[in-house]
């Protein structure tokens, strides 16, 4: 099915457009969140769905073994979203799980420690107007909310990424291409590609397992589609492979599905010999790394003993099941879905939420003072409410922003700017003035700011004074009254 909606350097077209303001392609979808013991996340992660701007999504979050409060937070949801076990710690088969307990006709995957922007679901499921596409995934942060974990990017038949395209890379979806388009774990799946394929090999129990299925996709004839919106913003927290400081300390899963994937995948490109020496690269890699812990980060030598033994197993358990080539997966009726969606309601229709931003030096003290707290009151009222606030305060060592209590902080280091009026303003103002006003940029990139706030002499918003990217700044007792008034 060619719908000609995109160019082949991956720009919308002229008829994309046409549709996109003629018609509303909101189809069902199903947004599947597969945790493991890691409550607290979970909690923040659902609680921003009630955020997104999408109006035809449900909710299905798959609770691996651990009893660490999830599965009751998932009861204390009761019928407001759909709640699943899986019996190992398998993301693969967690995901199975969640596709066979869903209905959507769409399938947006989240990790536990992920909070998607407002945006999200409305950013990436108009791709699918191309009937080619399968898959489509958008940007996504690292942990600070700042800096990003993926962009643009490729794998290619070894699982070796590379993101130095800098673009879209379209002309990669064909059947056989060694190098392939690539989107992360923030990405929306067509249910019945997935299923025609039989969903996720559950020899992958944690890595490249996303990175398979496209590649399957892509094998079997289908597109992946590429987007620089669809913002999320990956925490990065701890687990069974790494700990808090993002040392690796489990080798096994990341060698084993390296060996399994390679061997699957790159069969037709390269020799068993040429397979073997790109996986003992990625082995000196991690060796590497390995040794840099224990003298470095004072790790207990120990630790070596743990990575040989690791790798050893993963090497032989990869090869053998590598070169039997029997994938893990599911038929396809049983990834077919469970016919209605159960529909998971934000808190405002996207007609009616508004984006807010608040300036405010002392966030975090959270009511220390009377303008902490008019600002914290304002940002917790308008967020419970519905609308979409950003808090912009003073923050130290580098930019971070976070989505605490139904509001993104955004905590940003000062810069240096040219002062105006000839440096007749006191610089340490208009240096916080102009940062706060950066950042407010970006975010009007992202969407509509509907207004700012200050405090009432703060002098905060004097870089915002005369510019017409974003609304006038108001203070923030008028902020008050307006969101009491129905805004």
């Amino acid at each position: 099915m060619r719908s000609g909606l995109f160019h082949d350097d991956g720009v919308i077209s002229e008829d994309f457009l046409k549709i996109m303001i003629h018609r509303e392609f909101y189809p069902p979808v199903s947004v599947v969140i597969n945790t493991d013991a890691r409550v607290k996340s979970l909690t923040t992660c659902l609680e921003s769905l009630r955020y997104l701007r999408y109006p035809n999504f449900e909710v299905v979050v798959v609770a691996g073994p651990t009893r660490d409060g999830t599965h009751e937070l998932c009861d204390s949801y009761g019928s407001v979203i759909r709640y699943a076990q899986c019996p190992i710690r398998n993301l693969s088969l967690s995901r199975n799980i969640g596709i066979a307990n869903s209905a959507g006709e769409f399938i947006a995957f989240l990790d536990d420690d992920s909070v998607p922007e407002p945006e999200w679901l409305s950013d990436l499921i108009p791709m699918f107007i191309d009937g080619d596409v399968a898959v489509a995934g958008g940007f996504l942060h690292d942990h600070t909310g700042k800096g990003y974990q993926w962009m643009y990017g490729t794998l290619n038949r070894f699982g070796t990424p590379d993101q130095s395209w800098g673009r879209a890379t379209p002309e990669f979806n064909f059947p056989g291409s060694f190098n392939y388009p690539h989107v992360m774990a923030n990405s929306v799946f067509r249910r019945s590609a997935i299923a025609e394929l039989g969903g996720f090999d559950e020899e992958y129990e944690y890595f490249l397992d996303e990175s398979d299925l496209i590649l399957r996709l892509v094998d079997a004839g289908f597109k992946v589609a590429q987007v620089s919106v669809g913002f999320v913003h990956h925490k990065y927290l701890a687990s069974d492979i790494r700990d808090d400081g993002g040392v690796l300390t489990n080798w096994y899963s990341l060698v084993k599905n390296k060996v399994y994937f390679s061997i699957l995948n790159a069969g037709e490109h390269a020799g068993l010999y040429q397979i073997l020496l790109d996986i003992g690269a990625a082995i000196e890699r991690y060796r590497h790394d390995a040794r840099w812990a224990v003298e470095v980060k004072g790790l207990d030598p120990v630790y070596m003993k743990r990575f040989e033994s690791d790798v050893n197993r993963a090497l032989r358990d990869g090869l053998n099941r590598g070169l039997a080539g029997v994938r893990r997966i599911w038929r396809a009726e049983q990834l077919r879905g469970m016919g209605d969606i159960l529909t998971f309601k934000p808190l405002l229709d996207a007609s009616c939420q508004r984006c807010f931003v608040v300036l405010c030096r002392e966030y975090d003290q959270k009511g220390a003072d009377s303008a902490g707290a008019d600002a914290y009151q304002f940002a917790a009222s308008a967020a419970t409410d519905g609308h979409q606030v950003h808090v912009l305060t003073a923050g130290q060592g580098h930019d971070r922003v976070d989505f605490e209590d139904g509001v993104w902080v955004h905590r940003l280091c000062i810069r240096e700017f040219e002062s105006p009026l000839g440096g007749a303003m006191r610089k340490e103002l208009w240096n916080y003035s102009r940062s706060m006003f950066e950042e407010a940029i970006d975010i009007a990139a992202r969407r509509r700011i509907d207004a700012v706030f200050a405090r009432i002499g703060s002098g905060e918003e004097v870089a915002f004074e005369g510019r017409s990217e974003i609304p006038p700044v108001m203070h923030l007792h008028e902020g008050v009254r307006s969101l009491h008034s129905g805004y």
